[in-house]
């Protein structure tokens, strides 16, 4: 069995997450917000080289007709994605990232952890009440079903059925 990492920890990792200097917060959420503009960008460039067409010529597979059309595509998104990854990778190598990193990284992994476990609680929690009231609405069924034939219904029928007898 995995023991979770907050097991581990003294202390909740949110308010260990909540004590890290701003500056240290800061300096991760820019290059984690610089992974995923990298990411990003060099989707937009892939899609963009698959779906780059280039004028019709006699010969379709001659590489250089499409020249013109990759010089724009680089023209227009390429530099920015080889600046943002340039940039990426220093922030990614600086001594402050990878402080950054090892104080964050293990509380937002410990936390993604305790947030699923106490999802899976309240699924489970949802269920055995959605099961509970399943059980409810049976035995209430079964309750009228029977109502009839219950002693003081059958007599107050008895009682009722001789009162209109007499008339």
């Amino acid at each position: 069995m995995k023991i979770p990492l907050s097991f581990h920890m003294k202390k909740d990792p949110r308010a260990l997450l909540a004590s890290i200097p701003n500056e240290v917060r800061q300096t991760h959420s820019n290059v984690r917000a610089l992974q995923i503009l990298v990411q990003e960008r060099k989707a937009a460039l892939l899609v963009r080289i698959q779906t780059t067409q280039s004028t019709p010529t006699d010969d379709p597979f001659r590489a250089s007709n499409q020249l013109p059309c990759m010089l724009a595509l680089v023209r227009d998104i390429g530099f920015e994605y080889a600046d943002a990854k340039a940039v990426m990778e220093l922030a990614e190598n600086s001594d402050a990232f990878k402080t950054a990193a090892a104080q964050i990284d293990p509380l937002l992994a410990a936390i993604k952890e305790i947030d699923a476990a106490e999802e899976d609680r309240r699924q489970e929690d949802a269920r055995i009440k959605a099961e509970l009231n399943e059980a409810r609405a049976a035995a209430k069924k079964t309750a009228l079903a029977s109502v009839e034939d219950h002693p003081a219904v059958v007599a107050v029928k008895q009682k009722l059925q001789a009162f209109l007898a007499k008339f």
